[in-house]
Parts: C-alpha cells; structure tokens; sequence
C-alpha cells in the first residue's frame, strides 16, 4: 500500500499554539440532571455489584495489550504497539505486570504519562489557517493498558440485564446453553 507523503504545515508555530491552547483549554459545562439529582432517575438506583479492585492479573494484561491497533504511533515512550503485542517474551509482560502492580496499589503513574505530544495534521483548505489543521495526541502506550483493564472489568461487572445477547469470547451455542439453564 502506497502513503502519500505527509503534507508540509505552512503555518507558523505560534498560530497554530494559540489556537490548539484555545481548543483544548478548560471549558466550563452544565451538569447533566442525572448528576445532580441520581435520586430522581430509577434506573441509577444503586445495585450491589462486586467489583475487583486486585492489582491487574498477567492475563487481563495480556487481554489488554491484545487490543493494541496495528500501524499505529509508537507513542511518547518509544514503543510500537506491535512491539509489544507481538512480543513472544513471558519476562516482558512479568516487568509490565510488576509495573502495573506498583501503579496501582500505590495509586500514582509515571509522570511521563501525563505528558502528550500534539502533532498537527494538515485536513483541507487554506494551509495558512490554524482552523484546517487537525491535532492529534500522542501518549505513552503503556499508559493505555490500566484504563483497558479497569474498562474491561467494569464491562463484565455492569454487563446489561439481558441475557439475549453475546458475551465477549462467547459463541452462539454458548448463548443457547445459558438460556437453556435459566429455564
């Protein structure tokens, strides 16, 4: 597959700086009624759900890491998703799992996780106007691993109420098994 070359910004620094500043201050919005009066809505009534608040097991790491798109950037710590992704190396994923044991029973991430690096992209129109350009994020890879995960078990803690549908890794003859059982 054949990449055009990437487009030449012909814009200055500085313009481009004060509009993203713009674009990504601080905004202020309205609550929504749901936030300031739960107790008016029935459908957030509180429902005991038992949640794990474990440090991340080496599979759910491993889950996570597997969610990793191809071709992407390789971050702000330098390392290609597909490094990891891809990575046959058991002692890789025992210093991640360390890693990610320490971030969260210690409840701080690395500093350098913290940081982006915005990088311009050119969408169309006049080049000269900060408007047509697009700003991309660029984060470090590994700090998108714990939000998987504690993704991951909220998505198996609050899964809907009905069971008509497919679970993540099921196959239908799962799903007809667990229908029979209720019955």
């Amino acid at each position: 597959m054949h990449k055009k070359p990437p487009s030449k910004i012909e814009i200055s620094k500085e313009k481009l700086t004060k509009h993203f500043e713009k674009h990504f201050s601080e905004r202020e919005l309205d609550l929504p009624p749901e936030l300031i009066h739960p107790e008016n809505f029935e459908y957030l009534r509180d429902t005991p759900f038992v949640i794990n608040e474990e440090p991340p097991t080496i599979k759910e790491i491993e889950e996570a890491v597997k969610t990793f798109k191809n071709n992407k950037s390789s971050g702000t710590d330098s390392i290609p998703p597909e490094g990891i992704k891809y990575c046959s190396s058991k002692n890789l994923f025992l210093f991640i799992h360390m890693l990610m044991s320490l971030i969260w029973l210690h409840i701080a991430v690395p500093k350098s996780w913290l940081e982006l690096k915005i990088v311009c992209l050119y969408k169309k129109g006049i080049k000269s106007l900060a408007e047509n350009y697009r700003a991309l994020s660029v984060g470090s890879n590994l700090s998108k691993l714990i939000p998987r995960i504690i993704l991951n078990r909220l998505l198996l803690t609050y899964e809907p109420v009905s069971y008509t549908h497919l679970r993540a890794h099921e196959t239908s003859l799962h799903l007809v098994c667990r229908l029979r059982l209720e019955k």
